[in-house]
């Protein structure tokens, strides 16, 4: 006879994020103020009235298995490989109930089960997540629902598909009949499992709680659930561990059999397993010092130093190096975008640790070896720092491409060209630098590969590799002239057009040379003889390559988009566009026959599209397409502009207290309807519509299109206002 309750409890993870509290201990066993999540979840279990539990193992799987908690009757299944939080369910079926639990083995809670279970049977759900709310949705899996009953899930979503604080907690209650949809090819809950059972209909609800939730996931989460279980405390220290009273100790959690001796100073720390630190030794805040890791007397250690289990730091030595929690929970790339002050902010070590961390094979790189290309912008800080990428890219085996200097879009158009899987560009100006990638499409990267960048960057014990070389290009491989090779093949003659161009650039010289190698009569405005600064097209092209607008001869101003609009027109076929592009775009070219669609910041075929047609991103060859769309049709541009529907299009930030930001962007999803790709929400007014995106950091961007500059001022007042209330 089947029973009526059980539980799985997944203990079988890495906790890769976790090192080196794990290098010796599994995380489910890591003590969080005495007792560890695991022994927490299963007396959980255990209060609520289930004591039958299955727990799945893989790292360090024999210390799991010693583990033993009164009143619970465990049953380990121990997997050959990481079956993924489905998959390790699938191995406990013959031992499960009618209605079951699953529960992670690195939380720690203080839900009420018992009566989400019984909440879970009344309304008949196939599945039950349970759920809390938090001002940080985008570490965790993000769920909406109706009453409820939930209609999608998003994992780990970027703030700009961010639309809801309600978070999935890692515990679910499931009935018996759910074990028909755990086929081999479904591995995860939240990627695979509850997507599958939305698209089969079935009944998928939420169960919000209010108790205490804590995931422990990596060392700063550890580091915040002990003290959030301590009461106050103001250090952690195991009675097995062996401290000083004469050292002196501030916020630090002291595991067992470590030992600090006389005049030590550690403030906000953790020291592992049987490390030791020596008299008069410091050891700043946000330090973490491995399992029997030996710190000599008077060494110092500053602040954010991971040390690895079993060194050894000799007698007033001093280390300086690496980030493990503080600031690392910062995300230091924000779409695409690393950036900060020269020489403190971003300097040679951390460029150095870029590389090494762009060539980790944890990606989902196609080849074996990572292809990585460096360009600048020629000065000589942005230099500097591109050899240290590249450095220690060369390092961990990548294949390295310095590409020389060059600007943004270049960067970008050329990862197509040179079969990269990422391209880095490095700008410095004024004391700041900005550092851009671009992926294997040319676009900046999906919030996936950020995460999975993230983490390698913030991971001490990288695998090594083969040290490669750098290739230096020569004569016609060379990157500026590939790039200008493109884009004269790209566009047909214009003999008898005539332009001028606003400012003199890198990005504006390449569309300068190529009119004029194309035929037309070309000029920069500050040259141009008086007679010719009227009545004449003047193209304008920013300095990083991603953005044009002209002043046509008739004086009317042509903004990104109108150009878009007429290259596109021209061009016909096919077409990808950013999410957040304006409506009357998609709307005139679908008029014109012209199929759209669009991509957003998430793994998409579209995105492997975009640059079919290059000038949709690249404003150099834009440029080039809406001069060229002008021979076509052998029309001046002012007449094509005429002929185009004129909307007010501009955009602004919105500055909110971050820890409101998640549950403003809710609110506003009740009023509005997410935007396309799941990029924001959009709401719509009687004179236009906005989007409204939420920031990595800082607030939201407000994307407005009206019938003209005073509407979109209206509807920009409007939402602020919303966000605010």
């Amino acid at each position: 006879m089947k029973k009526d309750i059980t539980a799985v409890v997944l203990a079988g993870g890495f906790g890769s994020r976790l090192m080196p509290l794990t290098e010796t201990v599994p995380k489910p066993l890591l003590k969080l103020y005495g007792e560890s999540a695991f022994e927490r979840t299963v007396k959980l279990l255990v209060k609520n009235g289930i004591n039958d539990i299955a727990v799945t193992t893989f790292y360090l799987a024999e210390q799991v298995e010693k583990a033993r908690v009164e009143g619970a009757n465990l049953k380990f299944f121990r997997e050959r490989r990481p079956l993924g939080t489905a998959g390790s369910v699938r191995s406990t079926k013959n031992e499960m109930g009618s209605t079951f639990i699953v529960m992670s083995g690195d939380i720690v809670c203080d839900f009420d089960l018992k009566s989400a279970v019984k909440r879970h049977r009344e309304r008949g759900a196939l599945a039950t997540v349970l759920a809390v709310r938090t001002e940080s949705p985008t570490e965790y899996g993000t769920l909406v629902s109706e009453n409820g009953e939930i209609r999608y899930f998003d994992e780990k979503p970027s703030w700009s598909r961010t639309v809801s604080n309600l978070i999935n907690t890692g515990v679910y209650i499931f009935d018996y009949s759910v074990f028909d949809y755990l086929n081999e090819s479904v591995r995860d809950f939240a990627k695979d499992l509850f997507p599958l059972l939305l698209s089969a209909g079935e009944k998928v609800y939420c169960d919000e709680q209010k108790g205490f939730w804590c995931d422990v996931g990596d060392i700063r989460s550890y580091y915040e659930c002990s003290f959030a279980l301590s009461g106050g405390k103001r250090n952690i220290i195991s009675p097995e561990a062996d401290v000083s009273g004469r050292a002196s100790l501030d916020g630090v959690i002291v595991l067992v059999d470590a030992v600090i001796e006389d005049g030590a100073v550690v403030n906000h720390s953790i020291v592992c397993d049987g490390a030791f630190i020596g008299k008069n030794a410091k050891i700043e805040g946000g330090t973490v010092i491995g399992p029997k890791t030996v710190i000599s007397e008077g060494a110092y250690v500053a602040e954010n130093v991971i040390l690895k289990g079993g060194l050894y730091v000799g007698k007033e030595a001093r280390l300086m190096k690496s980030i493990i929690f503080g600031e690392a929970r910062r995300r230091l790339i924000d779409g695409g975008k690393i950036s900060g002050r020269y020489g403190s902010g971003i300097n040679g070590e951390l460029c150095l640790q870029i590389g090494e961390a762009l060539s980790c094979k944890e990606y989902p790189y196609e080849r074996e070896r990572v292809r990585v290309g460096v360009m600048h912008c020629g000065t000589a800080e942005s230099k500097v720092l591109s050899d240290a990428i590249l450095c220690g890219a060369r390092l961990y085996g990548a294949d390295c491409l310095d590409m020389a200097e060059g600007f943004e879009a270049m960067s970008a158009y050329l990862s197509r060209v040179y079969s990269l899987d990422v391209s880095v560009f490095v700008r410095t100006s004024g004391g700041e630098t900005e550092i851009f990638l671009y992926d294997r499409d040319g676009l900046p990267p999906t919030r996936q590969f950020e995460r999975s960048f993230e983490a390698a960057l913030n991971r001490y014990n990288l695998p090594s590799a083969r040290a490669s070389e750098i290739k230096v290009f020569q004569a016609e491989e060379r990157p500026r002239f590939l790039y200008a090779k493109e884009m004269v093949e790209s566009v047909r003659e214009f003999h008898g057009l005539s332009l001028l161009i606003s400012e003199k650039n890198d990005a504006s010289e390449f569309l300068f040379s190529t009119a004029r190698e194309k035929g037309a009569e070309v000029e920069y405005f500050d040259n141009a003889p008086e007679e010719k600064t009227s009545g004449t097209d003047l193209f304008y092209v920013s300095e990083n390559g991603f953005f044009a607008s002209a002043r046509l001869a008739n004086g009317k101003k042509c903004g990104f988009w109108e150009l878009l609009c007429i290259a596109a027109e021209a061009q016909g076929g096919k077409i990808v566009l950013p999410a957040i592009s304006p409506i009357f775009v998609e709307e005139e070219l679908k008029s014109h026959g012209v199929e759209v669609e669009f991509c957003g910041g998430t793994e998409s075929e579209q995105r492997s599209r975009v640059y079919s047609k290059p000038w949709t991103i690249d404003a150099v060859a834009l440029c080039l397409k809406v001069l060229e769309a002008a021979k076509i049709r052998q029309s001046s541009l002012s007449d094509l502009y005429e002929a185009l529907p004129h909307l007010s299009y501009s955009s602004r930030e919105v500055r909110v207290d971050e820890s409101k930001k998640a549950e403003r962007i809710e609110a506003l999803g009740r009023e509005g309807e997410r935007g396309r790709n799941g990029e924001g929400i959009r709401l719509t007014y009687e004179k236009g519509s906005v989007v409204v995106v939420p920031m990595n950091s800082g607030g939201f961007r407000i994307f407005a299109e009206a019938v003209s500059m005073e509407a979109a001022e209206e509807m920009f007042a409007e939402t602020e206002k919303k966000l605010k209330s």
